[in-house]
């Protein structure tokens, strides 16, 4: 099939009405032939990286390539056991809260942020206790993007514990969520006034 005939062809089948070939009709046939429909809700919050929301997208569709996942595509891995715990086997709702290193994560976070999130059964209900927490609109959003921080770390540092066996402990996890998080604020979030200090006391509380 030459490269011509392709295009020819791309052009037949994306086309708009009036039989011309757009940027606008092309993203709207793969928006509705190839992107997969999902009624999940996530809050697309700025202040955090577009790789980050991506990353949180997939996780709350159940999409990360993670064991289950990647046995589906007929991949031979050679363990499905959670590379953090070694305990059971690994998904989304083990691997992001109820593993022991995830819950030891969450543990120290809810303190920091004034929120309970320690006992939380699955990725979806994490999801849905932290965007329906109580308090401003600024606390909301800070709530939501220490959330997601706290889903990329443990993401990072279950890779880098099995792709390049370097390991992390939990109080190690949490001061890099503190990090992150600080940075990502202070990056993309304008008029704010939050010391180093106060955030690492209280981030609810410090960003008024």
């Amino acid at each position: 099939m030459t490269p011509m005939f392709c295009i020819a062809k791309l052009e037949l089948i994306i086309g708009d009405f009036s039989g011309d070939f757009t940027t606008e009709s092309c993203r709207k046939w793969l928006d509705d032939n190839l992107l997969q429909v999902s009624d999940v809700e996530v809050n697309w919050l700025s202040w955090v990286p577009l790789t980050v929301r991506c990353f949180i997208l997939r996780l709350l569709q159940h999409r990360l390539p993670l064991a289950p996942a990647l046995r589906a595509r007929g991949v031979d891995i050679p363990s499905g056991r959670c590379p953090l715990c070694l305990l059971e086997d690994e998904n989304e709702d083990h691997t992001f809260v109820k593993c022991p290193v995830a819950k030891g994560v969450w543990c120290k976070i809810s303190k920091w942020m004034n929120l309970n999130v320690s006992n939380i059964p699955s990725i979806m209900d994490l999801s849905n206790c932290i965007n329906g927490a109580q308090g401003s609109r600024m606390a909301k959003r800070t709530r939501t993007l220490i959330g997601y921080c706290t889903c990329w770390m443990i993401w990072l540092t279950r890779n880098r514990w099995l792709f390049a066996n370097t390991r992390a402990s939990v109080e190690k996890m949490v001061e890099e969520i503190k990090i992150l998080a600080y940075s990502w604020m202070d990056a993309r979030r304008t008029k704010w006034h939050c010391t180093w200090e106060e955030w690492v006391l209280n981030p609810i509380t410090g960003v008024g």
